[in-house]
């Protein structure tokens, strides 16, 4: 096994994308992308994608344990799978078949064919219910959505696996990490697109269901090097990956709009019956100590950041300077 070997499933989603531009920047890494359709064009990767090997697969076991028999590859990051959680509802099955059929599928392909091959699954703060306290790697589990119920199912089948088998099989729990990059189904995304519509005047009002909601909010490129970090230590554990810092929904929102110059009067609060949890908050102390990995812990710098990149990408004419 070469350990310059690193397969990425989801390589054309948000932080398949950034993991695969940041290990290409990191050193010489062989680089393996998962999808399951090609795309002929990716703006993300331009020129580097032909360093890049993109296989094409269905996820089940038979193409997974083909592809790993085939490769070895030193690391995979499991970054697929269905990722919103409202839409769970309404595709229970599909959700779990991305998220648990997935995770088994590699989990047996290792077994059987690459057991020195280190495993990142995309775990997610939704296996947690609501909390007053600040969430950590010991907090119990107890998901209250389908999406939160197969990453919950995911989690504990890594556990088991790699104290069964001796695996270095790691669960990387994800609080809320955003970037220009996430489809606007997502709070963070949406709040960015539609202040910057408002500041271009395409658009008049900023319409959120329930601003109270709290939430730790982070930088998904940002996150991908703690995910990194963690594949690099002696030991597989679980580590909860997150900014620390929770805010509210409307502090985002007006954060956004005060950084644009815009009256945070154009903010319209929606309330809604609704079963979305009110307040996830994280402690993210194990990987600061165990990788020395450093978030961007201020969101205001986030949203900065954010608002530019929106820029570069779909506004390139605009006539205002940030």
């Amino acid at each position: 096994m070469k350990k310059n070997k690193i397969l990425i499933a989801g390589i054309y989603g948000q932080d398949g994308s950034y993991l695969a531009q940041y290990l290409l920047k990191k050193r010489n890494y062989q680089i393996i992308g998962l999808t399951r359709k090609k795309k002929k064009y990716f703006k993300y990767f331009g020129t580097d994608e032909k360093k890049i090997t993109i296989v094409s697969t269905n996820y089940n076991y038979n193409s997974l344990s083909k592809i790993i028999k085939k490769f070895k590859p030193y690391i995979i990051f499991n970054l697929t799978g269905q990722s919103v959680p409202i839409i769970s509802w309404s595709i229970p099955e599909k959700t779990i078949f991305s998220i648990v059929n997935i995770n088994i599928n590699f989990i047996k392909s290792i077994l059987n064919f690459s057991k020195k091959t280190r495993y990142f699954n995309a775990s997610s703060s939704d296996i947690f219910s609501e909390s007053k306290t600040r969430i950590d790697e010991q907090s119990p589990i107890s998901p209250d959505n389908p999406y939160g119920c197969a990453k919950a199912c995911s989690h504990f089948l890594i556990r088991s696996y790699r104290q069964r088998y001796k695996l270095f099989l790691v669960n990387g729990i994800l609080f809320n990490h955003d970037s220009t990059r996430r489809s606007i189904n997502f709070i963070g995304k949406k709040i960015i697109n539609d202040a910057i519509k408002i500041k271009l005047k395409l658009k008049k009002k900023l319409y959120i269901q329930n601003t109270s909601v709290i939430r730790d909010f982070g930088y998904a490129k940002n996150y991908v090097e703690g995910m990194y970090k963690i594949m690099k230590l002696r030991k597989a554990e679980d580590f909860i990956i997150s900014s620390g810092n929770s805010v509210s929904v409307k502090d985002y929102a007006e954060s956004a709009f005060q950084y644009l110059g815009l009256n945070k009067k154009f903010i319209i609060n929606k309330k809604i019956k609704s079963y979305v949890k009110n307040k996830i908050m994280s402690k993210n102390k194990k990987i600061l100590h165990k990788t020395k990995w450093k978030p961007i812990s201020n969101f205001k710098k986030m949203i900065a950041i954010m608002i530019k990149e929106e820029k570069i990408w779909n506004f390139k004419n605009a006539k205002f300077k940030i």
